[in-house]
């Protein structure tokens, strides 16, 4: 009998309900199917099974798998790349690059985000979205965050001090996953955090993404409720691809919104433009601060002035940059910023004071 029918009769007898002495019950089950022959080994038949079944479990679907060495390998380096994260933090080989978010109209940096990166000592330089997802699964993502939140609030409290009475604070916005945020001692952490580098809450924007809202409402309600309490404010990431309810905005602690990079990469066509102006009339009416993200070319950002969206963020601006750049780059900005300024006054000496209060609005 061909292996997958065989699976797929076993796993359809025993999803059927059986009726206990308690009640009726029901159970779920994953299927690691593995062909071998009399000559197989049994070492490497178990070890093929383990692997069928690690694939099964993350099949949300079919919950069966059939082993080939494709899966193998793949498998094999994803549990690899798991393990070599817990020695990963460990022995601190992971680092912060800040990208700036910018007040488009006028060019003012006025913050970062802060971005995680994995240097493997033998892969190189691992992406985001390679080993955040494996942190989530082995339960790693709270040491994680917690070590990217005390480095990113540390490097920018020391970058304002530099540039105190200078130019206005900086802010910093940084990423929490939902299994952060339920963490129970989550505020008093960022309390603590804040505290012994002196940074003033209202100058860390905490951002989540839109998922974060199908979970336990009260709970989240709650967590952020605590956070705008402490000063903190809340972002939601990735703004129109997940959660399709608007009702959080208006019934929960929000502040910003950050219009996630595809719409960016398409608002010029005409059938995304109106996504675009629907999400920045939506953000003006709710009185919450916009950040587009994903901002590549010129055209984009002035368009996107132009409709009203004051911030934004992409490589149009800069790449992200390590933190022991940013003095020279702030410093480079700022020059050539008092520099604008300064042509701007002599051809408009009737209204200066204007555009000095334009290029510090604050996020």
């Amino acid at each position: 009998q061909n292996p997958v029918s065989f699976a797929s009769k076993i796993r359809g007898e025993l999803a059927r309900s059986f009726v206990l002495s308690v009640g009726e019950v029901s159970i779920t089950v994953c299927i690691a199917v593995v062909e071998a022959d009399i000559d197989t080994n049994e070492e490497s038949f178990l070890r093929d099974a383990d692997v069928a079944m690690y694939a099964a479990k993350r099949s949300g679907s079919l919950k069966f798998a059939l082993f080939d060495k494709n899966i193998h390998e793949s498998i094999k380096d994803r549990i690899e790349l798991k393990n070599d994260l817990t020695l990963a933090l460990d022995r601190d080989e992971f680092f912060v690059m800040y990208q700036p978010v910018v007040d488009m109209a006028s060019g003012e940096i006025v913050g970062f985000e802060a971005l995680v990166r994995w240097q493997h000592p033998s892969r190189g330089l691992v992406e985001p979205m390679k080993f955040i997802p494996l942190a989530e699964e082995n339960g790693k993502i709270v040491q994680l965050g917690r070590v990217v939140m005390q480095k990113a609030i540390a490097k920018i409290a020391q970058t304002n001090a530099s540039f105190r009475g200078l130019a206005p604070e900086l802010i910093l916005n940084v990423n929490l996953s939902i299994i952060e945020l339920e963490e129970s001692d989550i505020c008093e952490f960022i309390r603590d955090v804040l505290h012994e580098n002196l940074f003033r809450p209202e100058l860390l924007i905490v951002e989540l993404t839109e998922s974060v809202f199908i979970h336990d409402p009260k709970l989240i309600s709650s967590k952020l409720s605590e956070l705008h309490d402490i000063g903190v404010r809340i972002a939601i990431d990735d703004f129109g691809t997940g959660y399709s309810s608007l009702s959080y905005l208006d019934s929960l602690a929000v502040d910003c919104l950050k219009i996630d990079k595809s719409f960016t990469d398409h608002f010029l066509e005409d059938a995304s433009s109106v996504t675009m102006k629907t999400i920045i009339k939506l953000a003006k009416d709710l009185n919450l601060k916009l950040v587009a993200e994903g901002i590549e070319e010129k055209l984009q950002a002035d368009e996107l002035v132009r409709l009203g969206c004051q911030f934004g963020q992409g490589y149009f601006y800069s790449k992200p940059m390590m933190g022991y750049t940013l003095n020279s780059f702030l410093a480079n900005r700022q020059s050539v910023s008092q520099q604008s300024r300064q042509r701007f006054a002599s051809n408009r000496s009737d209204d200066t004071g204007e555009f000095e209060i334009s290029t510090r609005q604050r996020f």
